[in-house]
């Protein structure tokens, strides 16, 4: 279950924002850590692009995921701009509440019955 794996993830660091993307592969979804290239890793995330490009040519990307150690799962300006930017659903993840927030950008470059799928996953 994505929950499940995006949460496990998330706790093993809990003092910095833990990122990485959310892959559907043989009939189930994955996630794909990647290293938070941002300075202050507490407080915001950055991933490179070239991480960024390999996956989404050697995977069928659904998302971008990042963990909120202190605050709530609410995406900032920020992220839900680099959602529009990269055509990408953005996930969110807050350690503190424990809840998921799925933010859809205007236009998609992943199919809608994946998004509602991994939804109805992230809400279990």
């Amino acid at each position: 279950m994505i929950a499940k794996k995006i949460k496990k993830t998330a706790f093993k660091k809990q003092k910095e924002e833990v990122c990485g993307f959310i892959c559907f592969e043989n009939g189930e979804f994955n996630i794909v850590e990647v290293e938070n290239m941002a300075e202050d890793k507490s407080s915001e995330f950055y991933i490179s692009a070239k991480s960024f490009l390999y996956t989404k040519q050697n995977n069928n990307l659904v998302a971008v995921f990042h963990s909120h150690p202190s605050g709530n799962e609410e995406l900032s300006k920020y992220d839900k701009t680099c959602s529009e930017a990269t055509c990408i659903p953005f996930v969110v993840f807050s350690n503190k509440t424990g809840k998921f927030s799925v933010y859809e950008p205007e236009f998609l470059d992943t199919e809608k019955k994946l998004i509602e799928k991994m939804k109805e996953e992230l809400c279990q």
